[in-house]
């Protein structure tokens, strides 16, 4: 096993395997980050071709981008309750406390009032 080890400040660990690996294959065997430290994990001593590629996913890396599951769940979380079905509704509006419930509560009135208003906002 061997590493490249490249500072970075910040990463997204899910996003920077994910492309480390579609670049140099199973070669890549994982990234960690530590103290504003990547190790590039690899199966065997990279090439001069494969350092150099590694560094620069690392280096191009946007820690602020979501890789598609990451971005997925983040819309499920920003979806508001109101609009789940069935079991799903159930076991979320079982999951909050009173404080979340009032918000959903507030946030499915709204949405109910501009839907009827058909947006507008006049009383």
């Amino acid at each position: 096993m061997a590493e490249i080890i490249i500072e970075r400040k910040a990463i997204n660990p899910e996003l920077l395997d994910a492309q480390l690996r579609a670049v140099l294959g199973t070669d890549c065997l994982g990234v960690s980050f530590s103290g504003g430290v990547v190790r590039v994990h690899l199966a065997a001593t990279p090439t001069p071709e494969q350092a150099a590629l590694a560094t620069a996913v690392v280096r191009d890396h946007d820690p602020a981008a979501l890789t598609p599951a990451q971005q997925a769940a983040r819309d499920r979380e920003e979806q508001p309750i109101f609009r789940l079905e069935g079991e799903a509704l159930a076991a979320a509006l079982a999951a909050l406390d009173e404080g979340a419930f009032r918000r959903e509560v507030a946030r499915a009135l709204t949405a109910l009032r501009d839907r009827l208003l058909g947006g507008s906002r006049g009383v």
